[in-house]
C-alpha cells in the first residue's frame, strides 16, 4: 500500500497546477515508512472559514476565495483529464498554504491527501472498466461528501467514477455559500444537521432511489428565494447556487466522461462555469456584492 501510494504521488509531482500540493519525498527507515509534503502555514479549508470570517462580507475577501475555487477546478480537471479520482475531497483535504508576510487574502488552496488518489489508464470509462474488471480498490472517503451511488457498492469492489469527486465538490461548493451568505455559526449548524446531502427511498417496487436530502434542498430553495428578493444584488451567489443544485448536486450520474444536461457535470465544464463567475466579478458593476442573509429555520430541520 505504501510503494503504491508513493507511486501515485510521484506522478502528482508533474501535474502543472498550483492548487493540487505537490509531494516532496517517499522514504523508508527501518519499518517506518514516511511521506513528506510542504507545511500549510494557514491550515485548511475548514479552518479559513472559522478563522476569517469577515472575508465573506467584504468585497476582497469573496473575490479571493473565489479565485482560489477556479484554481481548485482547474486541479479537479486536470486530475480528471488524465484519468485520476482522487477520492475523497472534503474541506479538511484543501489546505491553505498562506503567505503570512503579505496580509491574509494571500497564498494558495491546494487539493492534499492524495492517500485514495487512482490513476487509471487513459479513456478506460466508468463503464469499460466495470465491463473489464477494473476495480478502484480503496476504501470509500468520507461518507458526509460521498455521492448515493457509493450505498449500494460499500464494501464491495467497485468502480468509483471522476463524478465522485464532482459530487463531493458539490457538497464543498454548497458549504462555500452557505458560509459567504448565512456565516459560519450557521455553517456549523448546517454540518450537525446534514449528515450527507442525500437521502434514500423506497419506491413502489421496493427498489432503493436516492434524492437530495430535504433539509439541503430546503436551504438551497430558501436561499434562492430570498437571493431573488435582494435588489441589485445577489446575482453571483444565485449563478453559483445554480450551478450547485442543477450541475453538481445531481444524483444521475454518467458512465461516460461526457458533459449531459440531465447527468452530473464533468470537471471541465465545472471550471468553466466557476471561471465566468469570477470573471464576471470585475466585469460586471455590482456583481460582486457581498450579501448577508438572516438565518433560516426549516421545519424539517
Amino acid at each position: 500500500m505504501f510503494n503504491d501510494e508513493a507511486d501515485n504521488l510521484e506522478k502528482a509531482r508533474y501535474y502543472k497546477s498550483d492548487h493540487l500540493i505537490k509531494p516532496i519525498a517517499a522514504y523508508e527507515r527501518g519499518q517506518d515508512r514516511c511521506l513528506v509534503f510542504p507545511w500549510a502555514t494557514g491550515g485548511n479549508l475548514s479552518k479559513y472559514w472559522e478563522t476569517q470570517q469577515s472575508d465573506a462580507t467584504e468585497k476582497d475577501g469573496v473575490y479571493w476565495i473565489l479565485s482560489q475555487f477556479v484554481g481548485l477546478c482547474s486541479a479537479l480537471e486536470e486530475l480528471h483529464e488524465n484519468n485520476c479520482r482522487h477520492g475523497d475531497l472534503k474541506p479538511e483535504n484543501i489546505l491553505w498554504f498562506r503567505e503570512l508576510d503579505d496580509g491574509v487574502r494571500t497564498g494558495t488552496l491546494q487539493i492534499a491527501d492524495l492517500n485514495l488518489t487512482t490513476f487509471h489508464e487513459k479513456e478506460a470509462y466508468t463503464k469499460e472498466r466495470r465491463q473489464r474488471g477494473i476495480f478502484t480498490n480503496t476504501p470509500s472517503g468520507t461518507f458526509r461528501y460521498e455521492p448515493p451511488e457509493m450505498d449500494s457498492t460499500r464494501g464491495y469492489e467497485q468502480v468509483r467514477s471522476r463524478g465522485y469527486d464532482i459530487w463531493s465538490m458539490g457538497c464543498i461548493l454548497l458549504e462555500l455559500l452557505v458560509w459567504l451568505v448565512y456565516g459560519y455559526d450557521f455553517l456549523t449548524r448546517f454540518q450537525d444537521i446534514t449528515r450527507c446531502f442525500w437521502l434514500k427511498q423506497r419506491g413502489d417496487d421496493g427498489k432503493p432511489s436516492y434524492v437530495v436530502a430535504d433539509y439541503v434542498s430546503g436551504v438551497m430553495d430558501t436561499m434562492a428565494s430570498r437571493l431573488a428578493e435582494q435588489p441589485h444584488q445577489g446575482q453571483l451567489y444565485l449563478d453559483l447556487l445554480d450551478i450547485i443544485q442543477n450541475r453538481l448536486l445531481v444524483v444521475e450520474c454518467s458512465e461516460v466522461y461526457e458533459s449531459s444536461p440531465d447527468k452530473r457535470e464533468i470537471a471541465r465544464v465545472l471550471h468553466k462555469l466557476i471561471r465566468q463567475i469570477y470573471e464576471r466579478c470585475s466585469a460586471v458593476p455590482n456583481y460582486l456584492t457581498p450579501v448577508r442573509l438572516d438565518e433560516i429555520l426549516l421545519p424539517f430541520a
